[in-house]
């Protein structure tokens, strides 16, 4: 979104004091300013939404890796029992 610098609010003040008329503006302006700090509110609210999916998935990301990592600790295990075990059975014989 463009920012509006001072010059340009004063102008749109002044088209709306000419369309709505001079008596109704203060309301007119409090009506749009709630507005805008509505809106603003619920671009927060999606912010946090995404900020709080993008902690999710790089928690998911962490927890996979670990699963692959405990998989391969599991696995290395196997492979040095069958070892050990074969290791005996030749040392027996």
């Amino acid at each position: 979104m463009s920012n509006v610098g001072s010059s340009e609010l004063l102008l749109i003040i002044l088209i709306a004091a000419v369309v709505i008329g001079p008596k109704n503006i203060k309301p007119f302006i409090h009506t749009v300013l709630k507005g805008i700090r509505g809106f603003r509110k619920t671009i927060n609210e999606f912010e946090k939404e995404f900020e709080v999916i993008d902690e999710f998935n790089e928690i998911k990301e962490v927890l996979a890796d670990v699963s692959k990592d405990l998989t391969m600790k599991n696995e290395m295990n196997a492979i040095k029992k069958e070892f050990n075990e074969i290791n005996k059975s030749v040392g027996k014989k």
